[in-house]
């Protein structure tokens, strides 16, 4: 059996939910490690949660390098995989001795936990608010140890929506909109907007009058207007957030029968914005989405003169030939605005007009966009 990276890396969410658990225990616990190969990840997981383990969760062994898994290409999986189990002390032996019972000469590493130590904090400890230029990121837990809301501060939950300011591609993006040089109270699309925190980023900072947000996951969706709301902003005039306007379904819900979670016309991107043109747009998702989406992102983006820019980011630095490939025939412009991690944050600008520009006068479904803000 191989063991997708997403049924990995969905077995890690058990840790988060389950360290009050073992915090609240008397006892005394230990972590039991397994080096194990792909096929055997899921079921020795499952084994040592039914043999007695508190939790359970996978990563990759050490000898493995990352996997950034591209949507559309065939699952990738760890060759090896280390599996981490925390039970009590008391049960360590029988629960070894189980799992040496299926898998032969398989033996852990036990290392003993500190039961002293409050680890729901140790964890929120390791993710201290983020400092972004002028922004400081902060999560729920940040506010209810501090008491303080400084108004500069950009609330965001850490929850299921990618976009907390941790990672390179967002902490990228968050800079760049602080730096460049941008309309005053310019139009921001946020396209694939996780959490939301790009698009609240640009309203925090005050380059954005409006800030329009799309996204193809429900889940995203709710967490983006919730945090809309957490930091003060209209989701019905300020902060919006829609599916695309050609999505007639989204993702694979959890709980729905593994089918697909139908989009209303109500959540669907308005005629009036899919037709307008932005002085920003912004995009951090992954190489292969970015080229599907090419002639959709360059859409948004109001023409030259005097046109807007698209910010990408989500691209590694091995597929800038690729992306440019894809995007040098809607804009005169190309180029890497900035290289971290290995991550790049792509700008285009100029965009050529289109016959459809000049005949209209509008945006890419033919509306005339509204005068800019005053």
């Amino acid at each position: 059996m191989r063991v997708p990276l997403l049924g990995l890396l969905a077995s890690q969410r058990l840790v988060c939910r389950r360290w009050t658990l073992v915090r609240r225990r008397a006892e005394e616990v230990v972590e039991l490690h397994y080096d194990v190969g792909d096929e055997q990840v899921e079921v020795v997981s499952e084994l040592l949660l039914e043999f007695g383990a508190s939790s359970v969760d996978a990563q990759p062994a050490a000898s493995e390098a990352p996997i950034y898994a591209e949507p559309g290409e065939p699952a990738r999986v760890w060759r090896r995989a280390l599996v981490r189990a925390i039970t009590p002390k008391r049960l360590e032996e029988r629960v070894a001795a189980q799992i040496e019972d299926v898998f032969p000469g398989l033996t852990p590493e036990v290392r003993a936990l500190d039961t002293t130590k409050d680890w729901l904090r140790e964890l929120e400890a390791m993710r201290p608010p983020l400092q972004i230029g002028r922004l400081r990121v902060v999560l729920p837990w940040h506010e209810e140890s501090s008491g303080e809301r400084p108004e500069e501060d950009l609330r965001i939950e850490g929850g299921s929506a990618f976009g907390t300011g941790e990672h390179a591609t967002t902490r990228m993006c968050l800079e760049w909109l602080q730096g460049a040089s941008l309309p005053c109270l310019a139009s921001v699309m946020d396209y694939g907007a996780g959490s939301g925190i790009l698009a609240l980023a640009a309203l925090k900072c005050g380059i954005a009058a409006e800030a329009v947000g799309v996204d193809v996951d429900p889940d995203c969706l709710a967490a983006a207007k919730r945090n809309a709301k957490t930091n003060g902003y209209d989701t019905s005039t300020e902060a919006r957030f829609f599916f695309p306007a050609a999505c007639d379904v989204v993702l694979p819900q959890p709980g729905h029968g593994g089918g697909v979670f139908p989009s209303s016309d109500g959540e669907r991107l308005p005629p009036d914005l899919a037709a307008r043109h932005f002085d920003v747009v912004i995009a951090n998702i992954l190489l292969n989405p970015l080229l599907d989406l090419a002639p959709t992102l360059a859409a948004f983006v109001r023409p030259a003169p005097n046109g807007g820019v698209l910010a990408v980011s989500g691209i590694r630095d091995t597929q800038f030939d690729t992306f440019k490939a894809a995007y040098d025939p809607f804009f005169a412009s190309v180029a890497i605005a900035d290289d971290q991690d290995g991550w790049l944050l792509v700008t285009c600008e100029e965009r050529r007009p289109t016959t459809e520009d000049l005949h209209l006068g509008g945006g890419s479904g033919g509306q005339p966009d509204p005068p800019p803000p005053h």
